[in-house]
């Protein structure tokens, strides 16, 4: 599954992230023209974390085979 979560907001520094599932999770940063700035998460298996979103970022992709939620702070 592959989705692209819009992120633009004013003030947005952190996701909280969060998978079930058994294969990779990863999740990338990108810019206004959909240019990758940086690798998040790159796991396997079940992960719970907070990330640091580089300046400028205003998308994420998001690759997971189950469940996932991301939340702004």
């Amino acid at each position: 599954m592959h989705e692209e979560p819009r992120l633009a907001e004013q003030g947005l520094r952190r996701l909280t992230l969060r998978h079930s599932g058994e294969g990779n999770f990863i999740v990338w940063a990108l810019d206004n023209r959909g240019r990758y700035l940086r690798l998040l998460v790159n796991e396997i298996g079940d992960y719970r974390g907070r990330v640091i979103l580089p300046a400028g970022t205003r998308y994420a992709t998001v690759t997971a085979d189950g469940a996932w939620s991301m939340t702004r702070r």
